[in-house]
């Protein structure tokens, strides 16, 4: 294996292994999701209601192992989710993600257009889901949206933060679609990387 094809590899691995959380330890969203048994009891999943748009808040680190000789970093949030009952085919599932982001700062910085203040806000909505009635069960990964800033704006540590929620524009049934959890993948890379399996 080439040098750089290593480098890639090592990249990936690092983001994806650092910056995934498991919906059990998360924080509800203000609509706050019920948390339901699954898998015969051995754990339970946040479940959502598109009605009242519920989901669950994250914050996630920058691993200090992410390669930054490129222009711009690229970044994917992703959520994982479940059915925990079958499902109807042709219904929906719509997700929505608000994201922020700053560097860390011993003190505060007060120049113009400091990058320790986090942005404001953005939203995401990744392409619908059309369920196929085979969803229970299933570890499913949905991809938002790429976002992008230039490299000279990241520092270690640097905290993403948001939440991710379901969409009331979902047809899916109440209580029937359970979040496993969210995460953040490097899009592309040094050596070209294009990839968000994890």
């Amino acid at each position: 294996m080439a040098q750089g094809n290593e480098r890639k590899t090592r990249v990936l691995e690092s983001l994806y292994g650092e910056v995934a959380l498991g919906a059990q330890g998360l924080l509800a969203a203000a609509a706050g999701p019920d948390m339901q048994t699954f898998v015969g009891g051995l754990t339970r999943v946040r479940t959502v209601n598109p009605d009242t748009e519920d989901g669950v808040e994250f914050g996630m680190i920058l691993p200090r192992t992410i390669e930054t000789d490129v222009n711009t970093i690229t970044l994917v949030p992703t959520v994982r989710w479940t059915a925990i009952s079958t499902t109807t085919a042709d219904n929906t599932v719509t997700w929505k993600c608000d994201y922020t982001y700053a560097n860390p700062a011993l003190t505060p910085n007060v120049a113009a257009g400091t990058t320790t203040k986090f942005v404001d806000v953005r939203t995401l909505t990744p392409s619908v889901s059309t369920l196929t009635g085979h969803e229970y069960r299933q570890h499913l990964v949905t991809a938002f949206p790429a976002f992008h800033f230039p490299t000279a704006n990241c520092a270690p540590s640097m905290l993403v933060m948001g939440n991710v929620r379901i969409s009331s524009v979902s047809t899916c049934g109440n209580s029937l679609i359970g979040i496993l959890g969210v995460g953040l993948s490097y899009l592309s890379g040094p050596s070209g990387t294009s990839s968000i399996t994890p």
